[in-house]
């Protein structure tokens, strides 16, 4: 037999139901639950009985329910919002604090709890190269237990991003904390160098180990290249490359060394206050709340501090920098958005170097440990568009 909280989120992800309906239903069933509990159903001696277990159940269940299938995002946000203009339970105290449907009793302490942050359910010794390189949006054909579960986690945890700046964006819930934490992991985690010719040959024990072939393209740039040969404009950011070594390949901690004031910024954060998220993971994490709440981010004093060290961890990733497509294609996109916010963000990037067509490197295919170019001869093409695009620029300047 389902519990009242259960019957509540059952109904909230059957279309069938309106949300009207469903927000009625929940206000009501609240106040019978509670009407009947026991004495002895408390979380804190003055709290009223039964309203700790009942919202915690609650907004567990929707939450579970949210990270599991985005569809139902839109009427998860939707009851929120709803049931936040109630008074109901408005004299409701649990844990010293007073309120009931129209403070969101429990919310954040539940998403604290059980379900904002990171969680990979595999040992330690499971969690490979490859299962890494899953969790940061790469394409890997062989399948097995550890590679469905680090797929799964995936899309759990960036659904989880989504409703989460959904509540800020859309209900006007305050989750300031929850997004600093994400923006301070890709920060950290996103501006750690590390060779990533290690990771290269972590990738080929792994390969190995597991009989199947990974197929990337490398889209990282020269590490030791400085931001003035980019010749990028935040108006056609590409994965440009100046080698074609296999150090390019894709490295799940890599970046390139960093200017001091940027290091100093990321080595003031604590540990402590970091998701386990994986670099690349945290940067589309960090992606997604810029996407959909990136004006309340803009406005937020706390975290504005973090923001021009965050363009440049962006800047880094979306040119390759040994990130996944998929994480260097989110932070591509951040970038644009981070600039549409702030304009100044842009000119200035646009100085760093001529503003010339980029150069899209070919594409490299791993096949059983060995890197191989996708042509025979990549760079004559290279070359061609890269001198094609440079005397276009200067025609354009004469």
């Amino acid at each position: 037999m389902s519990s009242p909280a259960e019957s509540i989120i059952a109904h909230l992800a059957d279309p069938s139901y309106s949300l009207q309906s469903v927000i009625a239903d929940a206000l009501s069933t609240s106040k019978t639950t509670i009407a009947n509990a026991s004495s002895s159903d408390k979380l804190g001696y003055n709290d009223t009985p039964g309203v700790g277990s009942f919202f915690s159940d609650l907004w567990i269940c929707l939450l579970s329910l949210a990270e599991e299938d985005i569809s139902t995002h839109d009427r998860l946000i939707g009851f929120i919002a709803g049931v936040k203009k109630s008074d109901v339970g408005s004299m409701w105290k649990v844990r010293g604090q007073a309120g009931g449907w129209g403070s969101l009793l429990m919310l954040k302490a539940t998403m604290e709890d059980e379900w904002s942050d990171f969680h990979l359910p595999l040992p330690e010794q499971e969690t490979t190269p490859t299962v890494l390189f899953i969790l940061e949006g790469g394409k890997f054909e062989g399948i097995d237990e550890a590679t469905t579960i680090a797929s799964k986690t995936r899309k759990s945890y960036l659904n989880t991003q989504r409703v989460l700046a959904r509540l800020w964006a859309d209900a006007d819930v305050d989750v300031v904390l929850f997004a600093d934490r994400v923006f301070r992991t890709a920060i950290k985690k996103g501006s750690s160098p590390r060779s990533a010719a290690d990771a290269d040959d972590n990738m080929d024990e792994d390969s190995d180990s597991n009989d199947s072939d990974i197929r990337m393209a490398s889209t990282s740039t020269s590490t030791s290249a400085p931001r003035s040969t980019l010749g990028l404009t935040i108006d056609d950011i590409s994965f440009s490359s100046e080698s074609d070594s296999e150090d390019d390949e894709y490295d799940p901690t890599s970046a390139s060394d960093r200017e001091d004031d940027d290091d100093d910024t990321a080595s003031d954060i604590s540990d402590s206050t970091l998701s386990d998220a994986p670099p690349g993971l945290a940067l589309e994490a960090a992606s997604i709340w810029l996407d959909i709440a990136g004006k309340q981010i803009f406005k937020s004093k706390q975290l504005r501090e973090q923001w021009n060290t965050l363009w440049d961890v962006f800047n880094e990733a979306a040119n390759g920098r040994g990130r996944t497509p998929v994480v260097a294609g989110a932070a591509k996109n951040s970038m644009k958005v981070m600039n549409s916010l702030d304009p100044s963000l842009g000119a200035a990037f646009n100085m760093q170097g001529m503003q010339v067509d980029p150069i899209k490197p070919s594409p490299k295919v791993r096949r059983s440990g060995r890197v191989v170019p996708a042509a025979e001869h990549p760079w004559l093409d290279s070359f061609y568009a890269g001198g094609m695009s440079f005397a276009s620029h200067l025609g354009n300047r004469l």
